[in-house]
């Protein structure tokens, strides 16, 4: 991910990749310290998706933040019926938006999918 905001006011963040499918497990990554250009490189899971075409994976990119909520500082979706059966791993480059006191900046996430377990759309 590049250029996310600066949501410590310190020139860095402390971000933390959250995923979710409707009716499953969410997914998260591990937590990068002081950086506004994170690279997570983990391979993350969601299993057992309940008719998974008809889905959409929402990223969720959130500031931890010790002693209060933490801050949401971007989002993406990709819907699960762009993936197409046996096509193998899909490249995404996707702009995370925000808007803090009516400015707009885009950061990108940078990601990768694959549909396992036989599924996809036919090619």
């Amino acid at each position: 991910c590049t250029g996310l905001d600066d949501a410590d006011w310190g020139g860095t963040t402390d971000p933390y990749a959250y995923l979710t499918i409707d009716g499953c497990e969410p997914a998260q990554t591990e937590k990068m310290e002081g950086t506004i250009n994170p690279e997570w490189n983990q391979g993350l899971s969601i299993s057992d998706i309940e008719n998974p075409l008809s889905k959409t994976l929402k990223i969720r990119i959130y500031d931890d933040d010790t002693f209060s909520r933490d801050d949401k500082i971007g989002e993406c979706e990709v819907d699960l019926a762009d993936l197409k059966m046996g096509e193998g791993v899909k490249e995404y480059e996707l702009p995370v938006d925000w808007c803090m006191m009516g400015m707009m900046k885009q950061a990108v996430l940078t990601f990768s999918l694959e549909a396992a377990d036989g599924w996809g759309n036919l090619p």
